[in-house]
């Protein structure tokens, strides 16, 4: 058997989505992700890869892996990394650094 992973995307009444199908060719799973839903991932990753900025600049190179934030924020980050490339984002995308701008220029 091979594995199949396809993304399908179609609009619905409220808003479009993305659908992930993931899995054997006979045991196949659906995951569906409204529009709504990678903003938020999008987002929360900008504010977690921000928070990182900061850190890196405030705490010395040898201190920031034992930094409890840090590590919270980086774990974050590479979770949301994770989830945005299973979905076809590449987190360095223009969209994406334009997000992150965004958010900096709110803070």
């Amino acid at each position: 058997m091979r594995t199949v992973i396809r993304k399908d995307v179609f609009e619905t009444n409220k808003s479009d989505v993305h659908r992930i199908i993931i899995g054997k060719e006979t045991d196949t799973r659906e995951f569906k992700i409204t529009e709504n839903a990678v903003k938020n991932l999008i987002t929360t990753y900008a504010d977690h890869y921000l928070m990182c900025e900061e850190l890196e600049n405030e705490i010395d190179e040898d201190d920031l892996y034992d930094d409890a934030d840090y590590s919270h924020h980086s774990a974050c980050c590479a979770t949301a990394e994770d989830w945005m490339r299973a979905i076809e984002i590449h987190p360095e995308s223009n969209f994406v650094i334009d997000i992150i701008n965004k958010e900096r220029e709110r803070r």
